[in-house]
């Protein structure tokens, strides 16, 4: 056994073999020559980790780091997805050595926390949970009530990606994204047919968001979800039955976080009752908590009094996570650690101090990966 290790370039044939043998609908997506062209890209090369065997790999997880900027509070944080492990090399613990491999790996990298594209097994027995908390709601066009603004949507091009920028990065709970970002995103991002709007109110950008049919589902699905949005939310409510008609949709289905207050306020004010929920498949893993409260320091500064902050400290041995208050101390597993700092309903209660010191910070706010999926 080779690995874990980045694969070399003889290597990219026998790596794109093992994704198209695992997810065949990538072959159904892209020629072979768009297949070769995309995986050659530096953001599947450089941080891929691979197990070879006689020569072909036989394991594979890509990995990509990002930033994650909450409330103007940047920290690091990283992806991972495309594991995958021949039929016949199964149950040998190969992803579970490469997995951990990454998790090391990131986490040597300053990465505070790990976004997962799934919730298997493998993955929750390495400390990840659901991501959360988020509130779910299915719209019908009938569901929604005339539109009350001069907003229209109408298909992203090209050329629309700055406007676009400009209004994600008005989010306060967002990724940190360059001006090239769209040119690095993975190519199985590509492959959920993801149908990108720009909304306009008197020909100026109010709003955009994005749907796609639901992961894995046959094109005539008259389904569409939410996978990411930003701006105006009266704006994107707006154009929905514009979309759906435009897509020939019947159904939208969103996943809202719970600390976007003002969209959840619209739906209310339609009469919707968005069910809490998690998001869409994902789970999430923390890497290094105090790592991640010194990242945050100047967030936890704004909502806490000076006395509650110098007595606050974190402290992290393995898998083992501390939170101390002055005297009072608590300790946690990553998963339940994870828990309580982004939110669950079944988290572990904080105790005293801890509860009453901490509360109006946890849980925090936590993006949506969208079109930083992987």
């Amino acid at each position: 056994m080779d690995g874990p290790r980045a694969p070399r370039s003889d290597e990219l044939d026998s790596l794109l073999d093992l994704l198209s043998a695992t997810w065949p609908h990538f072959a159904r997506r892209y020629t072979e020559r768009e297949l070769r062209s995309r995986i050659r890209r530096p953001v599947h090369r450089r941080y891929a980790r691979i197990i070879v065997e006689d020569g072909r790999v036989v394991s594979n997880i890509q990995t990509i780091h990002n930033r994650v900027s909450i409330y103007g509070s940047p920290f690091k944080v990283a992806s991972i997805g495309g594991v995958c492990t021949r039929e016949q090399s199964r149950n040998r613990g190969l992803a579970g050595t490469i997995l951990q491999h990454c998790l090391d790996e990131t986490t040597a990298r300053g990465a505070r926390l790990l976004y997962v594209s799934g919730g298997r097994g493998l993955y929750r027995r390495h400390h990840c949970v659901d991501a959360g908390p988020y509130l779910h709601v299915e719209l019908t066009p009938d569901s929604l009530p005339p539109p009350t603004s001069s907003a229209t949507p109408r298909r992203v091009t090209a050329d629309d990606w700055p406007t676009l920028a400009r209004l994600y990065q008005a989010e306060p709970s967002r990724f940190v994204r360059t001006a090239d970002f769209l040119a690095r995103t993975c190519f199985w991002w590509d492959e959920t047919r993801p149908e990108m709007w720009l909304v306009e109110s008197s020909g100026a950008p109010v709003a955009y968001l994005i749907t796609a049919p639901p992961w894995g589902a046959d094109p005539a699905d008259p389904t569409r979800i939410l996978g990411e949005y930003a701006g105006s939310r009266a704006a994107i409510l707006d154009s929905l039955p514009a979309i759906l008609q435009a897509t020939g949709a019947a159904r939208a289905k969103l996943a809202i976080p719970a600390h976007d207050r003002a969209f959840l306020h619209l739906l209310s004010s339609l009469g919707a009752s968005p069910a809490p929920a998690t998001l869409f498949g994902h789970t999430i893993r923390l890497l290094n908590l105090p790592g991640l409260m010194r990242d945050l320091r100047s967030h936890l500064a704004a909502l806490l009094p000076r006395a509650d902050l110098r007595q606050l400290s974190f402290d992290q041995q393995g898998t083992t996570c501390l939170f101390a208050c002055g005297d009072q101390r608590a300790e946690f597993d990553l998963a339940d650690a994870a828990r309580i700092v982004f939110g669950a309903p079944d988290a572990p209660q904080l105790p005293g101090d801890l509860a009453r010191a901490l509360s109006p910070v946890f849980p925090l706010p936590l993006p949506a990966p969208g079109l930083n999926y992987i």
